[in-house]
């Protein structure tokens, strides 16, 4: 069995190569007869188009306009010649960018810093409240709307 197998692998080897040759070749000569057929073709073409020019008349074109005489030649660019593996981008432009800033609200008013240090309260016989505060070497005594250091009014406390 295994005799058969090692005799018959080098035939189908042989014949797989005779058929993918057969099929080169047989795709190589169809390619030159289709190139042949469109150079001859294009000849004829050529010819017939130089006989309706010689013989064209003002009526001759039933109201078609030959479009292919008004387009423009093609210009050639220096600079992919130079280099042929330049990037290219086909991309549209992006779109221009709007350099007006946005309006920015101003921002929320804030307190002044507090530089005050909280040392203490009273609680005096008529129910109001006194609190001690400090600023470096100033001490301050404040009861509910006392107005101290010119800047400030004390409005109460959270309790």
């Amino acid at each position: 069995m295994q005799r058969v197998k090692q005799k018959i692998r080098p035939l189908v080897l042989i014949a797989a190569l005779i058929a993918t040759l057969a099929a080169s070749g047989w795709t190589y000569l169809q390619s030159t007869e289709v190139e042949a057929d469109l150079l001859v073709s294009t000849k004829a073409r050529a010819a017939k188009k130089h006989h309706a020019e010689a013989n064209k008349s003002p009526l001759s074109n039933n109201g078609i306009t030959d479009t292919t005489s008004s387009l423009e030649p093609r210009h050639f660019d220096q600079n992919l010649a130079s280099n042929p593996f330049a990037a290219s981008n086909w991309q549209p432009a992006p779109p221009p960018v709007n350099t007006t800033p946005a309006y920015i609200p101003p921002p929320a008013p804030t307190a002044p810093n507090f530089n005050y240090v909280y040392m203490g309260k009273l609680e005096q016989a008529t129910g109001l409240w006194l609190i001690y505060l400090s600023k470096g070497e100033q001490f301050f005594s404040v009861a509910k709307g006392d107005i101290f250091d010119n800047n400030y009014r004390f409005e109460g406390t959270c309790e």
